[in-house]
């Protein structure tokens, strides 16, 4: 009997500790004790396995992230999302800090956006996943100016918006539209390329120049963009984002007018220049543009001189004029305003020559002024 009591006692042990080591098992793969978890940046993505796991360092190539169109806060018991609602792949390297799996993207996740995160077992399911985010950080929205501001001509090539801080890049034609005086949409008016600048706070929009140059098809097929003695409005929509995720929060609206096309030059030999020792102001005969002004104007010093003068190019907010602040005050003497030939107008006109040439015209031999000199008094 004792025998037979001995027996049982020891199935049911090796039952319980069969029952026990599967239980730790089935829990080392159950997706919900991974831990996946974003760093406040958006520049890491640590996942956690469960204990026990084996073969950490298989893993760290196996991670897959990919970004979700719309915010999907993470119910483990929906599942994983389907091939469908995926976005595009983000990009990174995966590697192994201690029991961790890292992840690091090409570029940093972006706040108030929702990505996918999946760790694969080597022959392709799921072992686990998880919807991250990053939280929008709370600021004040970014704000953003218009240049030039009140008029362009029949013709202009673009115009330039400055935020206050870097936006969201590649979503121009999603968030930018111009409306004509009856509220109507310019449909085509503008070219898909974005140039933003190195810190990515001034885009340039360009108007589509197949409809703005004269006698080109597109622009006899579907009218220009912009009609001289006419009213338009820029609206830019609120939900554009900063690289924080910080929106506009509500649309931007800027009215102008158009004038006349401008074929013309500009000619610096009719600018007027005031200067002292601490600034010069250029005042031009035409509204310039605005982003090529600070690398087109420069300062020579008299002649003994044969360095360019170090100087603060600050342009108008219209373009019309042009302030020069020197690093230090300039003596007495004659100085020499440089520029750049290539230097353009609103309509694409530089100082050699016009945007459009009319071929049944004569050619203008003129060469242009590229130096203006002035005095400093004592």
């Amino acid at each position: 009997m004792n025998k037979i009591f001995f027996v049982v006692v020891l199935v049911t042990l090796v039952i319980a500790v069969f029952l026990a080591d599967s239980a730790r098992r089935n829990a080392a793969e159950s997706p919900s004790e991974w831990r996946f978890e974003a760093s406040p940046a958006g520049d890491l993505i640590t996942i956690s396995p469960p204990p026990g796991q084996a073969h950490i360092p298989d893993l760290a190539a196996l991670v897959t992230v990919h970004l979700l169109p719309t915010l999907r806060p993470q119910n483990p018991a929906s599942g994983p999302p389907s091939s469908d609602d995926l976005g595009p792949k983000i990009w990174g390297a995966g590697s192994v800090s201690g029991n961790h799996v890292l992840f690091r993207p090409s570029a940093s996740l972006t706040p108030g956006q929702s990505y996918f995160v999946g760790i694969r077992r080597t022959d392709g399911p799921l072992l686990a996943s998880a919807v991250l985010s990053i939280p929008a950080t709370v600021e004040s929205a970014p704000q953003v100016s218009i240049h030039p501001a009140d008029s362009l001509p029949a013709n202009a090539l673009k115009l330039y918006l400055q935020f206050s801080r870097p936006m969201e890049q590649g979503v121009m034609l999603k968030n930018l539209r111009l409306t004509d005086a009856s509220g109507e949409e310019v449909s085509g008016a503008f070219r898909e390329t974005e140039l933003w600048s190195p810190d990515g706070r001034r885009l340039t929009v360009w108007f589509h120049p197949g409809r703005q140059k004269t006698a080109v098809q597109l622009g006899i097929d579907e009218g220009p963009v912009l009609t001289a003695g006419h009213h338009y409005k820029l609206i830019i929509d609120g939900h554009w984002r900063d690289t924080t995720g910080q929106p506009l929060g509500v649309a931007f609206e800027h009215a102008f007018s158009v004038i006349d096309a401008d074929h013309r030059c500009p000619d610096p030999s009719t600018w007027e220049i005031a200067a002292d020792p601490r600034s010069i102001t250029v005042t031009f005969d035409e509204s310039l543009d605005q982003a090529m002004l600070p690398r087109s104007l420069s300062l020579q010093g008299p002649a003994t001189e044969t360095k360019p003068i170090t100087a603060q190019c600050l342009p108008a907010p219209d373009g019309c004029s042009a302030t020069l602040n020197p690093n230090a005050p300039l003596l007495a003497g004659t100085y020499t305003l440089r520029i750049d030939p290539l230097l353009e107008d609103l309509a694409g006109n530089n100082l050699e020559h016009p945007f459009e040439v009319d071929l049944s015209q004569p050619v203008n031999q003129t060469r242009p002024i590229l130096e203006r000199r002035f005095e400093i008094s004592d």
